[in-house]
C-alpha cells in the first residue's frame, strides 16, 4: 500500500543517514498512473513534491494538466493517464516526480507515493521528449 511504501522508505534513508546500512545504487524511480507503472531514470530524477496549485492553460494539450512554481521554477504538470488513456482512479494521496534533461524541469503526476527502485519495471519516461514537444516555441 501506499502507507507501506511511504513508511519503508523513510525506515531505508534514515538507516543510511545514520550509517547502519550501505547505501543503495537506486536505478529509477517507479510511480503509477491511471493504473499503468512508469519509470524514471534515477539521472532524469530531481525529486518527489507535494502538488501545489496548478495554473491551468487555456489551449494546452490534454496531456498538460497546466504550469506549477516550486521554490520560483515555473514548469509543466503532465498526466502520462492521459496519453495512454488509461482511467485515472481516485487516490488519497498524488505526488509530482519532478524530472529534468538539459536544464529543463517537467513534473509528472503519480497516484500514490512514487518509489527509488533497483530494478527497472515499467514504461520508460523518456523526459527529452517531453521537454522538446512542449517547448516554448516548439512545434
Amino acid at each position: 500500500t501506499t502507507l507501506e511504501t511511504a513508511i519503508r522508505l523513510s525506515e531505508t534513508l534514515l538507516k543510511q543517514s545514520e550509517g547502519q546500512i550501505e547505501a543503495r545504487k537506486y536505478n529509477c524511480c517507479l510511480f503509477n498512473v491511471a493504473q499503468k507503472e512508469y519509470h524514471l531514470p534515477i539521472s532524469n530524477m530531481i525529486e518527489i513534491a507535494d502538488f501545489p496549485e496548478i495554473v491551468r492553460l487555456p489551449l494546452a494539450p490534454q496531456v498538460v494538466k497546466g504550469l506549477i512554481n516550486i521554490r520560483g521554477q515555473v514548469m509543466p504538470v503532465i498526466d502520462l493517464g492521459v496519453r495512454s488513456a488509461g482511467v485515472s482512479s481516485f487516490v488519497a494521496i498524488r505526488k509530482l516526480v519532478i524530472a529534468e534533461t538539459g536544464g529543463e524541469r517537467l513534473a509528472f503526476m503519480s497516484e500514490g507515493i512514487p518509489d527509488l527502485s533497483e530494478e527497472i519495471r515499467g514504461e520508460e519516461v523518456d523526459v527529452a521528449h517531453f521537454v522538446n514537444q512542449f517547448r516554448a516555441g516548439g512545434s
